[in-house]
């Protein structure tokens, strides 16, 4: 059950959980750039008051300053001679390029928020999310269980080629996939209120101030007692508007300052459920944490691998169930041949014992060990070719067997593997106890 619902949903979501992760993985980048670009000076050495007062001074026609997450700081500004935006070094105020948003940047966002389509495709899109954490919660499991238990799931991945490079990528990618996924699951919730949509402080408007003479920036306390590291927002008052404010936006939460007093004239604090939506966008994407976006790009790049794979792996199975002919029913079958196979690479030998019996003149059955029936009237014989998943594990097709009819299955023979030695634990547990001695001894069961 867990294996074709891990499968029927990498089917159904393979194209669409690939481009979210590819898109995902090239966003992952813009956070290590900005980074790289950024001057991050340390907790406690500037202020927002040092920075606004150096940025006036470069920039007399200063209107906001912008911090992003990553650390860059940005200045736009608009005087008769020229406006735009700016990165800059905080430590000094000079600019150090101009800043742009990148078309292909904000594209690729869109292409991954929402297909393209808006509302649609953010349902899509959230979809999608939760297809990529069902598929990593039910693949982590599956992968336990054919390593042969928890313990050993970070052992060598045996199997064909696909299946080693499916466990493989599946597990380095395992908990960034399961981090991306369950992330973009929250925001989708919480964009179509499925959750309560948290909300950004905003300052209390207050009534009209009175028009006084402006301090100097650099003496303002509200914005002194700011550090630059906790800035999100800062707007200038509006030129020769002696009665406007500061409006300053941080971490904590957004005020209105006033330019002749230096203090707060209102403030609201951010609550607890708007910094925890903060921090899990943050773990989303990457942002201010440029380490994280790289080690979720990378999970992100194994995606593609995992759905060429795995459509591989489905196509496999399917190919190996035979097309047995000459497979009689139950009530007319001398001799009943019983399928344990979990990949169904079993079948193979089954098909090829089939066709041999019925040439020798059988009426033969061949079914999977779930389809046991309750009695085979005429059956002489009962023959049973299974194989062990994980460690001592029922394969796919033998999960339900019928232990009352067990005694059922009178000669076995079976062999055990050095590497697992309780690899024949699983067919002993079902067949008959002949005596103590064959029931630890496999080889014994004559």
């Amino acid at each position: 059950m867990l294996r074709q619902l891990h499968s029927l949903t990498g089917l159904i979501a393979a194209l669409l959980v690939t481009v979210l992760a590819v898109t995902g993985a090239i966003l992952a980048i813009s956070p290590i750039q900005e980074r790289l670009q950024a001057r991050v000076p340390a907790d406690g050495q500037l202020s927002v008051a040092d920075l606004a007062a150096r940025v006036v001074v470069e920039y007399p026609g200063a209107e906001q300053i912008q911090r992003t997450a990553s650390g860059l700081v940005i200045v736009y500004f608009s005087d008769a001679e020229r406006a735009g935006a700016e990165l800059i070094d905080p430590q000094t105020g000079k600019a150090l390029a101009p800043y742009e948003n990148p078309s292909f940047t904000r594209w690729m966002k869109k292409l991954h928020r929402s297909l393209l389509f808006d509302t649609s495709g953010r349902v899509v899109v959230g979809l999608g999310a939760a297809g990529m954490l069902l598929l990593s919660l039910t693949g982590v499991w599956l992968l336990a269980a054919r390593q042969g238990g928890w313990r050993r799931i970070l052992g060598p991945v045996r199997g064909t080629t696909g299946q080693r490079l499916h466990g493989v990528f599946g597990r380095f990618a395992l908990l960034g996939l399961m981090l991306s996924a369950s992330t973009g699951v929250y925001l989708s919730a919480t964009t179509f209120a499925l959750l309560p949509e948290p909300r950004e402080a905003e300052a209390p408007l207050v009534a009209e101030v009175a028009a006084a003479i402006p301090k100097p920036i650099q003496s303002l306390a509200a914005l002194q007692s700011t550090d630059l590291n906790d800035l999100r927002e800062l707007v200038y008052p509006r030129r020769g508007d002696p009665s406007d404010s500061f409006y300053l936006r941080s971490r904590d939460g957004a005020g209105l300052v006033s330019p002749s007093t230096g203090a707060f004239l209102s403030y609201q604090t951010n609550d607890t459920r708007w910094r925890l939506h903060e921090f899990i966008y943050q773990l989303h994407t990457g942002d201010g944490l440029w380490w994280l976006g790289l080690l979720l790009g990378l999970s992100a790049l194994a995606v593609p691998v995992l759905a060429v794979t795995g459509a591989w792996i489905w196509w496999a199975r399917r190919r190996a169930l035979p097309k047995l002919a000459n497979n009689s029913r139950a009530g007319v079958a001398d001799t009943v041949i019983l399928v344990g196979t979990e990949s169904n690479s079993t079948w193979g030998f089954a098909a090829t014992l089939h066709d041999a019996l019925v040439q020798a003149g059988h009426k033969v059955l061949t079914t999977a060990m779930n389809q046991l029936a309750p009695e085979y009237p005429v059956a002489e014989r009962i023959l049973v070719l299974t194989s062990t998943y994980g460690d001592a594990d029922a394969p796919a097709s033998a999960r339900r067997p019928r232990n009352e009819n067990a005694s059922r299955l009178w000669n076995a023979r079976t062999g055990n593997c050095a590497k697992r030695t309780r690899f024949c634990a699983w067919p002993v547990r079902i067949l008959p106890r002949r005596s103590s001695t064959a029931a630890t001894n496999p080889e014994r069961l004559r």
